[in-house]
């Protein structure tokens, strides 16, 4: 799995669970990410091997804290990204 793929996930896991304070059904990731949920099983299943995300089947996918860190990690950075974009240009 691609680097950016992991990240992509992590952010929106991390958005669409209010900050890690609710479960994510892979319904709702799939529509987030515009892609199937077969595709997104697939991944939170390679997540849930990199030890970044708790995935159930039934009940759907929250962060580890190491999953949480990460994703905080690229919302500052793309937040940061944002900022210097927006000032230069």
């Amino acid at each position: 799995m691609r680097i950016e793929t992991i990240e992509n996930y992590l952010k929106n896991i991390y958005n669409l669970s209010s900050h890690n304070t609710q479960v994510v059904s892979n319904q709702k990731l799939a529509d987030k990410l515009a892609i199937s949920p077969a595709s997104v099983t697939e991944a939170l299943r390679k997540l849930h091997e990199l030890k970044f995300v708790i995935y159930e089947k039934s009940y759907g996918t929250r962060l580890t804290s190491q999953g949480t860190k990460q994703a905080l990690a690229i919302v500052r950075r793309h937040r940061i990204w944002e900022t210097y974009l927006a000032k230069e240009l």
